[in-house]
């Protein structure tokens, strides 16, 4: 807990000595994530883990478009793979010990505005397969589905690992979008994964998705995506597969004056080159919870499939359930509980229940 405390004072301090700008052409922030981990039940160890994440962005207008650079440092300790056996990842920031520029790029509005125009290193689930209303959640398959996140050589462009990228988004007033992508297949090098590796040689990663607005506030998604090269059979590395394609809807909206809710479901072309074959999430979230202005509470399932790539497996399922509770304008706790059934799809390992404390500190200045 001593850990906890030295890793979290600096960015305190920083938010209370921050100072806010008035110049709108350009902005800074700078957000630290922190998380003390403990499974309960189940599981490899039960050791507390924590973890945590530190964000610096700089946004500044240049001509008509907007230049943004985003660097992350991350403490390398792991929840997921040393403590729990799942396999969609209990904790979004679980990761690899790295400081690394994650994005930058420069967006161009095009077409009257409805067009816009973004090229640079790029994260793939900033522009697709993401749902604001899954948000909430601190389980990795609630940000990206884990049928799109988990292929690949060295997954997609996603955190945290980017690539070089172009994407270009059409918004037809406020009833669609069509967005479209072509990203660098390998991002960073997966022979040295806390370095950047830029190649043009890989084959392309080509994403596309449309999104339908309603006026109640429903959107409807549907996402296709393709790997242009061919990856070794998980069973057979010796021999190779192309066709590498996938598929996604999704449906996300407000049911009453405070609950909204989301379902999403995905799949794979070939399971033989790809861990999982499909998967189903879904969630509810109540705003404004307990009477306290942008406080959530949240309950949310996720079910992921393998393929037959995974001959003896079974599908993994993670119940999670989370109350946000944003304390002011810089702070936010966030209590979590998670029960995994069937973790790493092995029948034989015993159901894991994990508990965890999320402390988000926040500046824009």
């Amino acid at each position: 807990m001593k850990k906890l405390f030295w890793f979290t004072l600096p960015a305190l301090l920083v938010c209370q000595a921050s100072v806010a700008q008035e110049d709108e052409g350009y902005g800074f922030s700078l957000d630290y994530t922190s998380e003390v981990w403990k499974v309960e039940k189940g599981g490899l160890d039960d050791d507390l883990v924590y973890l945590d994440n530190l964000d610096f962005s700089f946004e500044r207008n240049i001509g008509s478009g907007t230049f943004f650079a985003y660097a992350l440092y991350n403490n390398g300790n792991t929840l997921s793979e040393t403590h729990v056996g799942d396999s969609q990842t209990i904790s979004n920031i679980d990761n690899s010990k790295m400081v690394r520029l994650y994005e930058v790029w420069y967006d161009l509005p095009l077409v009257d505005g409805k067009g816009s125009l973004k090229v640079g290193l790029l994260d793939l689930n900033a522009e697709f397969d993401a749902i604001d209303t899954a948000g909430l959640f601190i389980n990795s398959s609630h940000g990206i589905g884990p049928d799109f996140s988990q292929t690949g050589e060295n997954g997609p462009s996603i955190y945290p690992n980017t690539s070089l990228a172009v994407r270009y988004i059409h918004t037809e007033e406020d009833n669609f979008d069509i967005r479209v992508g072509i990203f660098d297949a390998v991002p960073n090098d997966p022979d040295r994964p806390k370095h950047h590796k830029f190649s043009l040689n890989e084959g392309a990663l080509l994403a596309a998705e449309v999104n339908k607005y309603f006026h109640n506030g429903l959107r409807f998604g549907v996402g296709v995506w393709n790997y242009t090269d061919k990856f070794p059979r998980l069973e057979d590395p010796l021999q190779e597969e192309g066709g590498n394609w996938g598929g996604y809807f999704m449906l996300e909206g407000q049911l009453n004056d405070s609950i909204n809710g989301w379902a999403r479901y995905g799949l794979v072309n070939k399971d033989s080159i790809n861990e999982v074959s499909n998967y189903f999430g879904a969630g509810l979230v109540h705003n404004n919870f307990l009477g306290r202005e942008n406080d959530q509470l949240g309950f949310a399932l996720a079910r992921a499939n393998p393929g037959k790539s995974v001959p003896e497996g079974v599908s993994e399922t993670n119940l999670e359930l989370t109350w946000r509770l944003q304390v002011n304008d810089w702070l936010a706790l966030q209590p979590n509980f998670q029960y995994v059934l069937h973790p790493g799809y092995d029948p034989l390992v015993e159901d894991a229940f994990v508990i965890g404390l999320r402390l988000e500190v926040g500046v824009t200045f």
